[in-house]
């Protein structure tokens, strides 16, 4: 048997999730084997047979792949702080109040709210293109900064 302690900084698990694991496991090993698996909040019990799978998620691939989906979720969350601010600009709650009143029977409303939607559209796919050409590689890893510089300006109507 092998346990891996997830407080252990050498532990190949950090950020899987058990269903995953177990899901895993399950299609790997035989019924008896995957009958001696433990996971729980502390540590995952496998039989020796298990350890390829466990070790799999230790891989650098593995790895590089959480650390880019918690870059990329705090690149997003970057994003929408800028959104939520300049719809804050003019007394929406954020963007997504803003956005609400593309549809408003007012017509200063309705017009702020397209143009929030437009703005907001085009905020997100110039942030994707970015996240995508790094991913890709063909640019070095962008600082938030860099992500923020690349949104389209915020054109407000003029009343």
């Amino acid at each position: 048997m092998k346990i891996y302690y997830l407080n252990d900084p050498e532990c190949p698990l950090v950020a899987v999730g058990a269903a995953t694991l177990h899901q895993e496991l399950k299609a790997a090993l035989s019924d008896e084997d995957y009958g001696m698996v433990q996971i729980n909040s502390d540590y995952v019990k496998v039989p020796d047979a298990g350890e390829a799978v466990v070790l799999a998620h230790g891989s650098q691939a593995s790895v590089d792949a959480r650390a880019a989906a918690k870059t990329i979720s705090e690149y997003a969350a970057a994003v929408q702080k800028v959104l939520d601010a300049k719809a804050n600009e003019r007394g929406y709650d954020g963007i997504l109040s803003l956005c609400s009143y593309a549809t408003s029977t007012n017509t200063t409303f309705a017009a702020e709210g397209q143009a929030g939607v437009e703005w907001r559209d085009g905020a997100w796919a110039a942030c994707y293109a970015l996240l995508n050409a790094w991913q890709d590689g063909t640019i070095p890893a962008p600082s938030e900064a860099d992500v923020i510089a690349a949104l389209p300006v915020m054109a407000w109507p003029v009343a």
